[in-house]
């Protein structure tokens, strides 16, 4: 089969309706196809069956001084098995003809899937980037809670106390660099914020995720 497997996305994700219609139909041959392929194993697997049923027929046959039945059973097992076979190539040529029409839907649709997609993920990366600085926000506000809890209850049985909240809520103790150091939520912050910058035409998408991955791990 000159079909190579295609991990589609959500159709949600690609509404394109050209390209969906020739996704759904090779969806259904590869189910038809596949369907076929096993019942075609199958029958070939159970031939012996029908083999031993013949020669089982015969056995009798000659205890009970009758003539020759015939391989019935094993030709109409057959005629299952050609015809398995004959619809199973029929299917392959359909998945491989279902398959260049797909490829053939995207070349002709990419233009505006990708126009699309870059839409999308534009409205997306501004959201994150907000997203990000609203938890920067809520993580300085509960920095400052926590200090000021404290800060109020060392004056009060020290007389004094510093003020410092950016010592509160410094790091991930969950997750830890590649020494072994906890991370911290600036190094997280900053990693999102990599994910969240418009990207250069020249920088591809695992190089920003490698990126942003370098950097937490710093």
């Amino acid at each position: 089969m000159s079909t190579r497997p295609i991990q589609l996305p959500p159709a949600e994700l690609l509404a394109d309706r050209p390209i969906r219609q020739a996704i759904d139909t090779y969806k259904l041959r590869s189910e038809e196809y596949t369907q076929a392929r096993g019942q075609h194993y199958d029958l070939v697997k159970s031939r012996s069956q029908a083999v031993d049923r013949d020669r089982l027929a015969y056995t009798e046959a000659i205890e009970e001084g009758k003539s020759d039945p015939g391989q019935e059973q094993t030709r109409a097992h057959d005629a299952l098995v050609a015809e398995a076979a004959r619809r199973e190539e029929a299917l392959e040529l359909a998945l491989e003809r279902a398959y260049t029409k797909l490829l053939d839907a995207i070349e002709r649709r990419k233009h505006h899937v990708v126009t699309g997609a870059h839409e999308r993920a534009e409205k997306a990366r501004q959201a994150l980037a907000g997203a990000i600085e609203q938890v920067a926000e809520h993580r300085r506000s509960l920095a400052e809670a926590y200090a000021l809890e404290i800060w109020v209850e060392k004056v009060a049985s020290q007389g004094s106390a510093h003020w410092n909240p950016l010592s509160y809520l410094v790091s991930l103790r969950s997750l830890q660099g590649r020494g072994g150091d906890p991370v911290t939520v600036d190094q997280t912050l900053d990693a999102l914020r990599v994910l969240a910058t418009p990207p250069d035409d020249h920088v591809t998408a695992d190089q920003r995720s490698w990126t942003a991955e370098q950097k937490a791990a710093a």
